[in-house]
């Protein structure tokens, strides 16, 4: 269930953008849709079957997709691909928990973040969720960095590793423009966290190590003799400075 904030919560930064929600009719999904609805800075669109999806990604240009990952004959997972398919959007996957597709599985298939709504999940946390995605989408200013065989610019969202352009996810992209701007910084987990997700980490949640396995196999970085993406004992990451040696 998800539950309304208080009025002691933080101020977040307002973000606008184009929500698309693709799922069932079930209670937590229309409360997930209520807490959506944010007018004046969120908009709200709804898809529940292939030909409304891609209606909705032709019609509405969303800027984020939600989608429920529980829904019954794997549909969730067919939804997944239709949206990887049709768009290059951010996905925020929704499971329901141990019975179904977990947050692991989700992150690996390249979901830009995942919710488990097993259990209460405050309206806060999506929200922020939601809303650490839409700022990573606007980034923007021809910024860009060159470190050893990286080559990444932040506006176009390219990527090139020794010459040779590579795709990321959404998710990967933003951690790996994180870790550029703050290379030769250790980053703690608590660090990608608040700047990736929106919220504090938890002391648990192993999906941002999930995230740098998977950037580390694209950039070709392997784990045992790191040349790029270092791991900090007991304390984060760090992406290597090339520019200061």
């Amino acid at each position: 269930m998800l539950q309304t904030s208080s009025s002691e919560d933080p101020v977040q930064e307002e973000v606008t953008g184009v929500v698309l929600f693709v799922g069932g009719c079930g209670p937590w999904c229309a409360q997930a849709c209520a807490c959506l609805r944010q007018p004046g800075e969120l908009t709200l669109v709804t898809a529940g079957t292939a030909h409304q999806v891609r209606t909705c990604l032709g019609g509405q240009r969303p800027d984020l997709v939600v989608l429920d990952m529980s829904l019954p004959d794997d549909a969730g997972l067919e939804f997944y691909w239709q949206v990887r398919a049709e768009s290059s959007l951010p996905v925020l996957a929704l499971v329901s928990g141990p019975d179904g597709i977990d947050e692991v599985r989700c992150l690996d298939l390249g979901a830009d973040d995942c919710i488990e709504m097993g259990g209460p999940v405050r309206a806060r946390v999506l929200l922020a969720r939601v809303r650490a995605l839409l700022r990573r989408r606007a980034v923007s200013g021809g910024l860009r960095r060159v470190l050893g065989p990286l080559v990444v610019n932040a506006a176009a969202r390219e990527l090139y590793v020794s010459g040779r352009q590579l795709s990321l996810s959404g998710c990967e992209f933003d951690l790996l423009w994180l870790l550029c701007t703050h290379a030769g910084q250790v980053m703690t987990r608590e660090d990608i966290f608040r700047s990736l997700r929106g919220i504090a980490y938890n002391g648990r949640d192993r999906s941002i190590d999930v995230l740098v396995s998977r950037l580390r196999s694209k950039i070709g970085d392997d784990a045992r003799k790191s040349r790029l993406i270092k791991t900090i004992r007991s304390r984060g990451y760090m992406l290597v400075n090339y520019a200061s040696r």
